[in-house]
């Protein structure tokens, strides 16, 4: 895989999170309030096509829904 497709990957089950901010009926503006993060930083966490996900935004989203990271982390080949 190129260097550019692994820079592109989602890192993070956005569609879990997704799921997490149903059962609290948040949209992503809600999301971004109670992480103190701009509603622009969670729309480009969840798209799909060319997501600009870092550890410490999904960090503060995962916190603000009350989880751990951890629990939206996606493996990719050759981690551990």
């Amino acid at each position: 895989m190129s260097a550019t497709a692994e820079a592109t990957e989602p890192r993070f089950n956005v569609a879990l999170m997704a799921a997490d901010m149903a059962e609290r009926g948040w949209q992503q503006k809600d999301l971004a309030a109670a992480a103190k993060v701009s509603a622009m930083t969670v729309s480009r966490f969840f798209r799909t096509a060319d997501p600009i996900q870092t550890n410490k935004t999904a960090g503060k989203l995962a916190g603000a829904l009350g989880r751990h990271v951890r629990r939206y982390r996606i493996a990719h080949e050759g981690e551990a």
